[in-house]
């Protein structure tokens, strides 16, 4: 279900991109001292309000408006996408449509500048507005009374929505549930109450999956 905070994410987005695009024209002056980006600024103002719907556009295609990215490794794979592609899309634009111009290094300055702003502010913003949704990995019989006594204690850390043996699944068995589940139950991490050696192993597949996972968040239920 989407919170009223992550309806409103787009709108972050839309905003903390317009902020930093005006702020990259005057960056770029301060540093060069080039009074000829001014006449750009100037001259291109109002297609400044256009240009960050690219990065909302670019955003949404990439999935970060999902659970998913609230995952601080998840946002940060996908900030670095959508900052690699907006370059290259808006500098093709410059070049095929000659309505406006920018400066590279201005469009440079606002990508760095509006990926400090999104990894900064607005992953932390989507914590806050959002309940973590927890799925947990045991085995066996201590594994499972351990994971009845994480759902029992749910605290301001997030609340346990589900959890499995992973000695009822095979390997691949398991990776095609996970997939499933952490899409079915919007889950945004996963616990391991495993031994070392089992935890490196569902680590590596919750890796190789893109799926965000941790141990140390489990201590914070007891």
């Amino acid at each position: 279900m989407t919170t009223a905070g992550q309806r409103y994410l787009p709108l972050f987005d839309y905003l903390a991109g317009l902020c930093s695009l005006f702020g990259a024209f005057w960056l770029h002056f301060f540093l060069k001292g080039d009074v000829a980006v001014l006449r750009a600024f100037a001259l291109s103002f109002r297609w400044l309000f256009v240009a960050p719907l690219l990065q909302v556009f670019l955003h949404a295609l990439l999935g970060m408006y999902s659970r998913r990215s609230r995952s601080a490794s998840f946002g940060f794979s996908r900030l670095v996408t959508s900052g690699v592609l907006t370059f290259f899309v808006f500098t093709a634009a410059l070049f095929y449509l000659r309505a406006f111009f920018f400066p590279r290094l201005v469009i440079l300055l606002w990508i760095l500048v509006s990926f400090f702003c999104f990894f900064i502010l607005r992953l932390p913003l989507f914590r806050r507005w959002q309940d973590e949704r927890f799925f947990v990995l045991y085995r066996g019989e201590r594994g499972r009374k351990l994971f009845e006594d994480l759902r029992k204690r749910n605290t301001s850390s997030g609340v346990v929505v589900g959890g499995t043996d992973i000695d009822t699944l095979g390997e691949e068995e398991l990776r095609k549930y996970l997939r499933r589940i952490v899409q079915d139950l919007n889950i945004d991490r996963v616990l391991l109450l495993l031994e070392p050696e089992e935890r490196e192993k569902a680590a590596v597949l919750l890796r190789e999956e893109g799926i965000d996972w941790g141990t140390r968040e489990a201590l914070a239920f007891f």
